[in-house]
């Protein structure tokens, strides 16, 4: 069923998954979409694009807490490698979360590759500032290893 601004799929015992259309490259036919696929390949692609690499930043912060935690000194270098990959992960996010949900939904609903603007300035900003506080961490923990070295 096609409201306007979402579509309404019944997928599982009455229930139904709404969709907003803006995420879609592509016009749907709501008639012919078997709504338990559609909502199905959605939290699949969802998950794969957003869900994991967002799990893997907070997993990424627990480790620099916990070696903050159990350091003498927040320079060390395995918070830098932390944060370094937290930056990447963010870019990896930029490039590929609308590429993958809305490349996969094109292709397994209308057999066809398709997206729009995959690009995201705030991701784009966070990863660049995160890989720019990662080089300033290394540096920082190479002027940390020379001070406790001459002490």
């Amino acid at each position: 069923m096609d409201s306007g601004s979402h579509l309404w799929f019944y997928i599982l015992g009455g229930s139904f998954a709404r969709f907003p259309k803006e995420f879609l490259p592509f016009t749907v036919d709501t008639a012919t979409v078997n709504g338990q696929v559609f909502a199905a390949s959605f939290i699949l692609l969802t998950l794969v694009s957003e869900k994991v690499p967002l799990l893997f930043i907070l997993w990424k912060g627990y480790r620099i807490l916990r070696i903050m935690r159990h350091s003498y000194s927040p320079f060390m270098p395995e918070i830098a490698g932390h944060i370094c990959w937290i930056g990447r992960t963010a870019i990896f996010i930029v490039f590929f979360k609308k590429l993958i949900l809305q490349g996969g939904m094109s292709f397994i609903i209308d057999h066809d590759f398709m997206f729009e603007n995959p690009m995201e300035i705030s991701w784009i900003l966070t990863g660049l500032i995160l890989l720019l506080v990662s080089d300033i961490y290394k540096r920082g923990c190479a002027l940390q290893k020379e001070v406790d070295e001459t002490l």
